[in-house]
């Protein structure tokens, strides 16, 4: 049997090489505030945390894997800008609520170590539903990627997620970004072309 995989969606994972204790050093600075009152999980004030200079090389080797990820997967030519980074903060016992992210086309999370795990969720799933005799992405209603030191995973910003209590006894850091798409857009009438300001 042939079978042909319909728009699909990929999570690209990447390990970068860099010194995560002197990022951390950095982000455990910042300003937070509490961005879900019930779950009680934190984000930093600054919504350009990469844009800090200490983490230039972070912001570099995030933006080689970004630029591999969608020209290998997705095959976009397009330029891309990172209009928002941050910093998400879980103490211990605390949880992310169930999200994704407009106004960008991709999002992105660094991960310092290993903790909670982070659950994508399938939003196209038909009322019916059948057990099936073997999970695997083509079927399963969600899909945990475990967080370890210095991996980076990028994903299609319209993808449902959120992270799994935090029930180690330190607290859990991650950096997130967006990214939006520069210069040429659409086609025909939907055409636009974007500009960096």
């Amino acid at each position: 049997m042939n079978t042909v995989s319909l728009f699909a969606k990929h999570v690209g994972v990447f390990y970068l090489d860099i010194d995560t204790k002197k990022i951390l050093n950095t982000i455990k600075k910042e300003k937070y505030y509490i961005n879900h009152e019930y779950l009680k999980s934190e984000q930093s004030v600054s919504i350009e945390i990469l844009n800090k200079p200490e983490l230039s090389e972070l912001k570099k080797q995030i933006l080689n894997c970004f630029y591999q990820y969608k020209k290998e997967i997705y095959k976009i030519a397009n330029d891309f800008i990172i209009p928002a980074s941050w910093v998400a903060k879980f103490k211990p016992k605390t949880s992310g609520a169930s999200h994704a992210h407009s106004n960008c086309m991709f999002s992105a999370v660094y991960y310092f170590d290993e903790s909670s795990e982070i659950i994508f969720k399938n939003g196209l799933l038909n009322n019916l539903f059948c057990n099936p005799t073997e999970w695997n992405t083509n079927n399963c209603t969600y899909f945990e990627i475990k967080p370890k030191k210095n991996k980076l995973i990028i994903f299609p910003a319209d993808i449902f997620h959120e992270i799994k209590p935090n029930l180690t006894k330190k607290t859990r850091y991650s950096i997130a970004c967006n990214f939006f798409p520069v210069g040429k857009v659409g086609k025909n009438d939907s055409f636009v072309e974007l500009q960096i300001a």
